[in-house]
C-alpha cells in the first residue's frame, strides 16, 4: 500500500526537526543517524529513504534553520515599532527558541565547512541576508530620528549581530539556562547601551 505523499512530507519535516535538535545539542560528530532513528521511534529505514547521509540530513536541517530565521527576522524587523522595541522583541525570540535557534550550529557549519560545503555556503547566505534586514532598518531609524543621523548603519549591525552570538554561547546558556529574568536583564543592559550611545 501506497503512503499518501503529505505523511511523507511530515514524516520528512519530523526528522529534519529531531535533526535539528539532536545537531544542536551534540553537534555533527556526535549524532548518528541510529541516534535520530531511535529519537523518533522508528527504524533508520525511513531516515535513508529522505536522506542518502548525515551530511545530507544535517544540510536539509540548516537550510531549515536558515529559512527560518530569516522568516522571523524578516517579520520581526518588518514591524513598524522603534529599533529598541524590535532588538528586545529579536532576542526574546532568539533566547525562547534556543534550541532551533543558538550558534552551536553555526559553529558546527563553520568548523566541519569542508565536509558541509553546501551548509557553509548557505551559513554566508543567511547572514548576508540578515544582515541586508537589520541595516536596512537601522538606516530607517537614522532616517526617522530614533538614532543620530552620524551613526554608522554597518556599526550598530554588527554590534547586534556580535551580542546576538554571544547571548546564544552555549557556555552562558548554561550560566543563564531556566533563569528569564537574567536574560531580559541582559538584553535590557544591550537596549539601552544602543540606545544612550547611538540615540538621538
Amino acid at each position: 500500500m501506497r503512503v499518501p505523499a503529505e505523511k511523507v512530507e511530515v514524516q520528512k519535516l519530523e526528522i529534519v526537526l529531531c535533526a535539528l535538535r539532536s545537531f544542536n545539542a551534540k553537534g555533527y560528530a556526535g549524532t548518528s543517524m541510529s541516534d535520530i532513528a531511535k529519537s523518533l521511534g522508528i527504524t533508520r529505514t525511513p531516515l535513508y529513504y529522505h536522506f542518502n547521509n548525515k551530511e545530507q540530513l544535517f544540510n536539509e536541517a540548516f537550510d531549515y534553520h536558515a529559512d527560518s530565521l530569516e522568516r522571523v527576522m524578516k517579520n520581526i524587523y518588518g514591524k513598524d515599532i522603534s529599533i529598541f522595541q524590535i532588538l528586545r522583541n529579536e532576542f526574546y525570540y532568539l533566547t525562547s527558541n534556543f534550541y532551533l535557534h543558538n550558534s552551536r550550529l553555526i559553529e558546527e557549519v563553520r568548523s566541519n565547512k569542508t565536509v558541509l560545503k553546501d551548509s557553509y555556503v548557505r551559513l554566508q547566505q543567511m547572514n548576508d541576508k540578515l544582515f541586508a534586514i537589520k541595516s536596512a532598518k537601522v538606516t530607517e531609524a537614522i532616517e526617522k530620528g530614533e538614532l543620530r543621523a552620524d551613526t554608522d548603519p554597518e556599526q550598530v549591525t554588527m554590534m547586534i549581530f556580535a551580542f546576538y552570538y554571544g547571548m546564544n554561547n552555549n557556555g552562558i546558556k548554561m550560566i543563564l539556562d531556566s533563569k528569564d529574568k537574567q536574560y531580559r536583564d541582559v538584553i535590557e543592559v544591550f537596549v539601552e547601551m544602543i540606545q544612550a550611545r547611538f540615540g538621538a
